[in-house]
């Protein structure tokens, strides 16, 4: 974590995600976030998913093959 603490995962999944319609393939770590944080990519992840972050508006662009979408940041009240 940033803090310099470290996490285990709890589980590790492989396989297609899909999100908003555009896929790729990845692998991802499930982690105990103690309610600090919902989802997490991870640069890999990132990387399949050939994403851009669009500062200004706190947005994400993925794109695949077929398909292009954004994803905006969003803050959940506990």
């Amino acid at each position: 974590m940033a803090n310099g603490s470290i996490v285990k995962a709890v589980a590790k999944w492989t396989g297609v995600i899909r999100v908003e319609g555009v896929k790729a393939w990845s692998t991802f770590k499930v982690f105990d976030s103690g309610g600090s944080w919902g989802f997490l990519f991870g640069k890999p992840t990132l990387k399949e998913f050939a994403a851009i972050h669009k500062y200004m508006t706190d947005t994400i662009i993925i794109t695949d093959d077929c398909k292009t979408t954004g994803l905006d940041n969003q803050v959940v009240d506990k």
